[in-house]
């Protein structure tokens, strides 16, 4: 997919696959720096892949944040047994019938109409997309200390009243098998949850400065589907906004220089992780 100008603002009606193409850093791309630059280099040039982890995302997000989408274009297909021609032929006849839907497997179906079923029953989950907003925004602006255009996609952005007053909030849905607050702080560190909040707070407020809330509506991918929202303390957010800085800082050094190392030359001493001494005792 070639790759698409954009000038800085916050732009609606624009798919998934046109964000992909904007010429413009994301924080996956990011987080590709704490590997090495070599990766991310990697990933910035290989074509994107629409694949099946994508579309059941995109489906479970639609169904939630965006239920009359998700009636438009997704369609639960019945089950064909392509062993046999019969099969083969049923099978081919109803993509034939439904030349403009994404079809979803039976499982993926269940899952994102389960999960927006749960969305419509948790009292906070209401509260945050029944106010006014809009899904899948798109939000490009310049960084200030590189020069280097950046974006992001909104999950639902949205000025939200409650006791304490008005305020502005992303809200960025999270799935996972165990969202309790333990397992979730680890997801936070192990996919940089705390970088990316702090990079599209930035990035809007680099557009129009304002106070802002990022909030997680974590949603598990399990029966009973239970929902929980957290929201990250300020040294979390702060950590997150050093580690994006470091990369976007890196990433300018990359493209200025024309070089994208990987790990660096040389022999290190390692050691196994404690949990790995079995026959032996575990260094102090």
């Amino acid at each position: 997919m070639s790759k698409q100008a954009m000038k800085p603002g916050i732009h609606a009606w624009i798919s998934f696959q046109e964000y992909l193409a904007i010429d413009a850093v994301n924080n996956s791309t990011l987080k590709l720096f704490r590997r090495t630059p070599a990766h991310a280099r990697h990933a910035m040039t290989r074509p994107d892949k629409d694949t099946s982890a994508y579309r059941t995302g995109d489906a479970c997000h639609a169904a939630i944040l965006e239920p009359e989408r998700f009636e438009k274009e997704y369609v639960r297909t019945p089950k064909f047994d392509k062993r046999t021609n019969k099969g083969k032929a049923e099978a081919a006849q109803w993509a034939l019938d439904h030349p403009k839907h994404v079809p979803l497997l039976p499982d993926e179906w269940d899952l994102a109409t389960a999960m927006r079923d749960s969305a419509r029953k948790h009292p906070t989950a209401i509260e945050l997309l029944s106010a006014k907003g809009r899904a899948e925004l798109t939000v490009i602006w310049t960084d200030e200390p590189t020069g280097l255009l950046c974006k992001g996609r909104l999950d639902w952005f949205t000025t939200y009243e409650d006791k304490v007053g008005t305020w502005s909030a992303i809200v960025d849905v999270k799935t996972s098998k165990n969202i309790s607050e333990r397992e979730f702080l680890k997801d936070v560190a192990k996919y940089f949850y705390h970088q990316q909040a702090a990079f599209y707070l930035d990035g809007l407020d680099a557009l129009a400065p304002l106070d802002r809330r990022f909030i997680f509506l974590a949603i598990e991918k399990e029966p009973p589907y239970c929902i929980i929202c957290y929201e990250l303390d300020e040294t979390a957010i702060e950590e997150g906004r050093a580690q994006y800085r470091k990369a976007l800082d890196t990433l300018a050094e990359c493209k200025k220089s024309g070089e994208w190392p990987g790990y660096a030359p040389g022999i290190y001493g390692v050691d196994i992780p404690k949990w790995g001494y079995e026959l032996t005792s575990p260094p102090k």
